[in-house]
């Protein structure tokens, strides 16, 4: 990413703020990636604490204008680089500087889901999530935003609240995970963690031009409200600027938690030494036909892929024509659970009077379909 100004990013002005911001300068993070930055750790050619120092630096330089961080870890941060740099540094990503999506319960850090309604109340404990993606080696700064509950494409917020797109700071990161998106495509962080039920890693990732792969579901533990969905949808993982980080971000994580019956993914260290069969979508089976530049892209890189030897086979998505209408009625009912079963899912604190007016709108579109609901979850079994 280039921008023609300093490094140090200018307050927004009264016409609006930089149409382009990035934090990427000649520190300790350099332009590395995550792989490369715990491999300069290993050889103790930087430390953990002058890679967060970092970090902690580059998002205080964006984040005005970004909008990304909703909770800053600074100071747990910098002691655990040093405990890092002192026991831990066979950990795959050990020192590497990164963040929690508002989505998990970190000890001592409020976990709001971008909502007014859930209380800022600090954690009592970790949930099931956040001490495997430490143990990675990973060191989180904070937490970044995400729109209520995770229901939009866009990382908006009630009281006007927005989380913006480096490339071009008039428009939306993505959502839901689009703090982390937006903190990662600027450079404030090489890595950070985002999780996806229905886009909310590979919609931020597209249009931050970031890698975002949703994970198979059951490989990474839920937190309870999620792990407890009628139909479970929701995948762990993280978004990155590099294929191999996001590999060696799936590999570590497995180290430490593989379920039964679930087959490790390995390393990648090199291409595939066999020829693929690519299936290839062009149109969404549950949207608009795709747009013609879309388009171009898509089969730009279905030409490079065939150009490699693979083999690219023009197929249909296998989902039913029902998928989007089954997926919104289902997306209504977590909704409805949401806002009627707040105070036991998160906190006796849950003020239902404070939600979103999207969640609310969610809610009354389940209520009025609850007669056909049971259709719908069997078609989506």
């Amino acid at each position: 990413m280039t921008d023609t100004t300093a490094d140090a990013v200018a307050d927004p002005t009264p016409a609006g703020p930089p149409r382009r911001v990035h934090a990427f300068r000649d520190d300790a993070l350099g332009y590395d990636d995550a792989s490369a930055l715990a491999e300069r750790v290993r050889r103790r050619e930087v430390s953990p604490a002058e890679l967060v120092e970092a970090a902690i630096e580059r998002c205080a330089t964006v984040d005005p204008v970004l909008g990304a961080l909703v909770h800053t870890d600074y100071d747990r941060a910098r002691h655990r680089a040093e405990w890092v740099r002192n026991s831990q540094l066979s950990a795959p990503l050990a020192g590497v500087p990164s963040a929690f999506k508002d989505a998990v319960r970190v000890e001592g850090l409020p976990m709001t889901l971008g909502s007014s309604a859930v209380p800022t109340r600090p954690a009592l404990h970790d949930g099931p999530y956040a001490p495997l993606f430490r143990a990675t080696g990973l060191i989180p700064v904070g937490t970044t935003a995400m729109p209520p509950f995770g229901w939009t494409a866009a990382t908006e917020r009630q009281g006007g609240l927005v989380t913006r797109n480096p490339w071009d700071t008039g428009r939306t990161s993505g959502g839901s995970s689009g703090g982390s998106a937006s903190l990662v495509a600027a450079g404030a962080l090489p890595i950070a963690h985002a999780n996806d039920g229905g886009g909310s890693i590979r919609i931020p990732a597209a249009v931050t031009g970031l890698v975002g792969f949703k994970p198979s579901r059951g490989r990474h533990p839920d937190e309870k409200f999620s792990a407890n969905m009628p139909i479970p949808i929701i995948s762990q993982s993280v978004v990155t600027r590099s294929v191999r980080d996001t590999v060696a971000f799936l590999t570590a994580f497995e180290a430490g938690h593989r379920p039964v019956g679930v087959p490790p993914l390995g390393t990648v260290a090199q291409a595939p030494g066999r020829r693929l069969r690519i299936g290839l979508v062009e149109h969404s089976p549950a949207g608009d036909p795709t747009d013609a530049a879309t388009l171009a892209v898509l089969r730009e890189a279905a030409d490079r892929l065939a150009a490699l030897g693979h083999e690219i086979v023009p197929t249909t998505a296998p989902v039913p024509d029902s998928f989007r209408e089954d997926f919104i009625a289902y997306w209504g009912l977590l909704a409805l659970g949401t806002s009627s079963g707040g105070r036991g899912m998160f906190s006796p604190e849950f003020a239902a009077e404070r939600l979103d007016p999207f969640t609310i709108g969610l809610a009354a579109m389940a209520r009025r379909g609850l007669p056909s609901l049971p259709l719908h979850l069997y078609r989506l079994y």
